[in-house]
């Protein structure tokens, strides 16, 4: 909830009744909960990733990229959780308060690590395709899977642009009446909804159907040669990427939901009752609050499901004992993708011509 953009509909509101009370109540002890269990393990897992990825960046793969992606997304998700939820649009006994300016950051920053983490998922799945249909392409090469999530993060914060807009327009006071008419929040809600949501869901939804039919019938490319049949992507990294589709758009859903309910309700309602308000601004919270676990959730799957992340992790522990205890030149074997039963990148994108 942004007490910023949707109005004083928290718990602490001026306008909160009684059975507004007893859902800011319920809302309250799920957000301590969450603070005090799902926040360290998020802050821990993904900077572990950051940490262990950006330090064995030569050996990364395309999904190790866009996973690392989702990673930095996710701490960025942690930290404004960090800021929002102990504040008065969630807690009944704030640990305290901030400015405006301070809520139209956290609400832009927050846009734009969800509409990375979704993209982040959506561009997994269209690559892990061109991956098991063309094995050796550089399409989906690690090398353009940066540039590419490089290309996302400007995406974002392109497309939080009309959050940025509402700011500026709530300060021109001289100019209220042509802001009023610009409805910025209403079609920065639209434009959320449909870029964050409905376009990623029909690109996952074409990529898991491309992946269903080439299981079924073979590529041409893959046809010539039965040797390449070792080189499709492994079930270990189909079942990492149903898993993380499935988590991620699951827990995004009551979010965006909730934001398509709330800007119908006010396109056709404008003069709604404010208990009906703020039982939306509520359930808008809630709906926050599960998409905050996605930080969390999705960076345990690719931990548990990744072999090879374990194997660089455990290489990182080996080489930080080495660096205290001084120790000789062991180190241990290399999980690489042809072990995982992923298709090596073609030479020219290791560097070899």
């Amino acid at each position: 909830m942004w007490s910023c953009i949707q109005g004083d509909f928290g718990p602490n509101g001026t306008s909160c009744d009684d059975l507004c009370h007893r859902v800011g109540l319920s809302l309250s002890a799920a957000s301590v909960t969450y603070l005090i269990v799902c926040l360290p393990l998020g802050l821990a897992v993904n900077a572990l990733i950051l940490v262990v990825n950006l330090r064995h960046k030569a050996s990364l793969d395309m999904p190790d990229i866009y996973f690392t992606n989702m990673a930095l997304a996710g701490l960025l998700l942690n930290l404004v959780a960090l800021v929002q939820l102990p504040s008065p649009d969630y807690l009944l006994w704030p640990a305290w308060t901030f400015g405006r300016e301070v809520c139209m950051a956290s609400f832009i920053l927050f846009n734009m690590a969800s509409l990375v983490s979704i993209y982040s998922s959506t561009l997994l799945s269209l690559d892990c395709f061109i991956w098991q249909a063309v094995p050796h392409t550089h399409l989906a090469s690690a090398y353009n899977t940066r540039h590419v999530c490089s290309f996302v993060w400007g995406g974002s914060a392109l497309a939080s642009f009309s959050s940025l807009l509402f700011f500026v327009c709530s300060k021109v006071s001289d100019r209220a009446d042509d802001c009023s008419k610009l409805q910025t929040q209403e079609l920065g809600d639209a434009i959320m909804v449909f870029t964050g949501f409905l376009v990623p869901v029909a690109g996952v939804a074409y990529a898991l159907r491309l992946l269903l039919c080439s299981g079924k019938e073979s590529h041409p490319a893959v046809q010539s040669s039965s040797a390449e049949a070792d080189s499709n992507i492994s079930s270990a990294l189909h079942r990492l990427l149903l898993a993380t589709v499935s988590v991620q758009f699951a827990l995004w859903l009551p979010y965006y939901v909730a934001l398509l309910v709330s800007t119908a309700r006010v396109v056709s309602e404008p003069g709604e009752a404010p208990r009906s308000a703020g039982l939306l601004h509520f359930i808008r919270g809630w709906g926050e609050l599960i998409a905050y676990l996605s930080s969390c959730v999705v960076p345990l799957l690719y931990r548990r499901l990744h072999k090879s992340f374990e194997v660089r992790a455990r290489r990182l522990v080996h080489e930080l004992r080495c660096a205290v205890r001084t120790c000789g030149r062991h180190r241990p074997p290399v999980l690489s993708s042809t072990a995982l039963g992923l298709p090596s990148p073609p030479l020219s994108v290791r560097g070899v011509t």
